[in-house]
C-alpha cells in the first residue's frame, strides 16, 4: 500500500510539473506574440507618421467656392412680350456674358456689354467708340445694376494698371464691396463727399492734361506711360450731385469733364431717373443712351437723343412706350445715333455680385504715397503685370483669380490704339453680332472750335498755361479783358478743358 502510496503521489507531482511545463511554454509564446504585436503597432505608427508628414508637406488644393450658379453657355433667346427684341431671360450670370462679349470684340480694349436681345449681345469699346454714357429710368428700372455689369466686365478683364473706377453714389451702401479693391480709386458713397468728390476729379483730368503735355501728346490714345489707366467714373444719380452743389455749378462742372475727359482718358457713366430737367449743354457730350421706361413721350429725346418718330422709324421701341418695372426691370433702349437696339440687362443677383468681387484683386494694405496717381505699384515702384487672358480664363472656369502683387515684374502697359484685345492678343474670327457703333477715326490734336479760326485756336492753346484765369489769357493776347475776343477764348477753353470757372463750392 505505500508503494502504491508513493507511486500515486509521483505520479500527480509529474502532471503538475508538465501542467507547470505546458504553461511556462505557452506564456512565453504569449510573451513573443505580445512583443511581435507590439513591435507591428509601433511600425504601423511609424508609417502613418511619415504618410501624415508626406501629405503635409504636399501644397493644399485651393478652397472651393461654393456657388450656386453655373457657369452656362445656353442662351433662351425667348422675347419679353411687349419689349421688342429684349429678351425675357438674359443670362444670369456674367461670366457667360464676358464670354460671348470676348468674341466680338475684334481687337478693341474696354469693351462693355450693354444687354442682350434676341440677336444676341450687344456690346461697346470706351476707346474708339464710346465716350460717355447716360442711363436713365425710373426707380428700381435697373440703372446700377445695368452699370455694375459694365464696371465688373472692365475690371475682370483688365489689370488695375489698365483701369481704375471712381464711383459716386449719395445713396450709401450699394457699392462698399468695392472700397477696398485695387481697381478702386475713388469711391464717395455719402452726400456731404460728393463736393469733394467733384473736385478730385477736376483735379485728376487737369494732372492728366499737365502729364500728356509734357510727354508732347495730344491725346490721352497717344500716351505711352504707365501712370494713366483708363479712369471710369460712375456716378449713381445725377440729382444727388445737384443737391451738393448748385445747378448752374453742376452745368458748367458737368460740361467742363464730359468735353475734356475723353482726351484724358477719362469716361463717365452717369445715371438719372429723368435728364429732361438738366442743362441741354452738356447732354450733347454723352455719345451712348441707355433709357429705361419714362412717364411720356416728351421724356424720350432728352433721355436718347432722338424723337418719339425717330426711333419708331429704325424699329426700337421709344422709353415711353417700354414696360415699367418691376416687369420691364433691366430693359432699355440703347441708342448711339442713328442706330438703336432694345435689350434686356441681366440682373445680377447679391450673392453673384460678392462672387464676382472676390475675384478682384484687393488694394495694398500700406497703399504708397501717391493719392494723386490713380495707378497701383508695388513697393519698387514697378508697374504689376497684365495678365487678362489668365484672369478671363480663370474666371470662365470658376477658379479664384491670381493676386496679381504677388508677381513681382514690369510690363509694358503702352497705349496700342485697340490694336489688342483684353487677352492681349488678336482677334481673328468674325463676329455675326455687330457692334452698336464703330468710330476710328483718327484723332486731331486740337480741336475744331465752331466760330474761332484754327491757328487761333493754336495760339489760345499755347497761351493758356501762362495764365490763371480766361479773363487774363484774353487780355494777354487781344488787350482787352471782354467781349467778342473773350467769347473766342470761352469757346476754345471750353472745348480743351481750360482754365475753368473757380473751384466748385459745396452747397450750404
Amino acid at each position: 500500500m505505500g508503494l502504491i502510496a508513493m507511486n500515486v503521489g509521483t505520479l500527480i507531482f509529474m502532471l503538475a510539473l508538465a501542467a507547470l511545463l505546458v504553461a511556462g511554454v505557452r506564456y512565453r509564446k504569449m510573451v513573443l506574440l505580445v512583443a511581435d504585436l507590439q513591435a507591428d503597432l509601433n511600425d504601423a505608427k511609424a508609417m502613418l507618421a511619415k504618410a501624415a508628414a508626406t501629405i503635409a508637406a504636399q501644397p493644399k488644393p485651393a478652397a472651393a467656392i461654393h456657388y450656386v450658379e453655373p457657369v452656362s453657355t445656353y442662351v433662351d433667346r425667348t422675347p419679353l412680350a411687349g419689349a421688342g427684341n429684349a429678351l425675357a431671360k438674359p443670362p444670369a450670370d456674367l461670366r457667360t456674358t464676358i464670354n460671348e462679349l470676348s468674341k466680338h470684340t475684334n481687337g478693341r480694349r474696354y469693351f462693355i456689354p450693354l444687354g442682350w436681345s434676341v440677336s444676341g449681345l450687344t456690346g461697346a469699346s470706351l476707346q474708339g467708340d464710346v465716350n460717355h454714357i447716360l442711363i436713365s429710368g425710373m426707380s428700381n428700372a435697373g440703372k446700377d445694376n445695368a452699370a455694375l455689369g459694365m464696371l465688373l466686365s472692365l475690371a475682370l478683364t483688365h489689370s488695375p494698371q489698365e483701369l481704375q473706377i471712381g464711383l459716386i453714389d449719395g445713396k450709401g451702401l450699394d457699392w462698399l464691396g468695392w472700397r477696398n479693391k485695387a481697381h478702386t480709386w475713388l469711391l464717395a458713397d455719402e452726400p456731404e463727399r460728393i463736393g469733394d468728390a467733384m473736385a478730385k476729379l477736376t483735379n485728376e483730368r487737369r494732372r492728366r492734361r499737365e502729364i500728356l503735355a509734357n510727354a508732347d501728346c495730344a491725346n490721352w490714345d497717344e500716351y505711352h506711360g504707365h501712370d494713366l489707366p483708363l479712369l471710369v467714373v460712375f456716378i449713381s444719380e445725377l440729382s444727388l450731385l445737384e443737391d451738393a452743389v448748385k445747378a448752374r455749378e453742376l452745368g458748367a462742372w458737368l460740361n467742363s469733364e464730359l468735353s475734356a475727359g475723353r482726351a484724358f482718358g477719362i469716361r463717365y457713366i452717369i445715371g438719372t431717373q429723368n435728364a429732361s430737367n438738366f442743362e441741354t449743354r452738356w447732354r450733347g457730350q454723352i455719345s451712348l443712351h441707355m433709357a429705361s421706361s419714362q412717364p411720356n413721350r416728351a421724356a424720350d429725346e432728352p433721355n436718347t437723343g432722338m424723337a418719339t418718330s425717330d426711333l419708331e422709324a429704325i424699329g426700337v421701341i421709344p422709353p415711353s412706350k417700354l414696360i415699367a418695372p418691376p416687369d420691364g426691370a433691366g430693359v432699355f433702349t440703347v441708342v448711339q445715333a442713328p442706330k438703336a437696339v432694345t435689350v434686356r440687362v441681366p440682373f445680377l443677383t447679391k450673392q453673384h455680385r460678392k462672387f464676382l468681387l472676390d475675384q478682384l484683386p484687393d488694394a495694398p494694405k500700406k497703399p504708397l504715397q501717391q493719392a494723386s496717381a490713380p495707378v497701383a505699384s508695388n513697393a519698387n515702384n514697378q508697374a504689376q503685370p497684365n495678365q487678362p487672358d489668365a484672369m478671363l480664363a480663370a474666371l470662365l472656369n470658376g477658379e479664384p483669380l491670381i493676386d496679381q502683387r504677388s508677381i513681382n515684374q514690369s510690363s509694358d502697359l503702352a497705349r496700342d490704339n485697340g490694336l489688342n484685345n483684353a487677352s492681349g492678343s488678336t482677334q481673328t474670327g468674325g463676329s455675326t453680332q455687330a457692334v452698336l457703333s464703330v468710330n476710328q477715326s483718327p484723332l486731331v490734336a486740337l480741336p475744331v472750335v465752331a466760330g474761332v479760326d484754327p491757328a487761333e485756336v493754336k495760339k489760345i492753346a499755347e497761351a493758356a498755361p501762362r495764365h490763371k484765369s480766361r479773363s487774363a489769357l484774353c487780355n494777354e493776347l487781344y488787350g482787352i479783358r471782354g467781349g467778342t475776343p473773350y467769347n473766342r477764348v470761352k469757346l476754345v477753353c471750353d472745348a480743351l478743358g481750360l482754365l475753368e470757372a473757380p473751384q466748385i463750392q459745396q452747397a450750404a
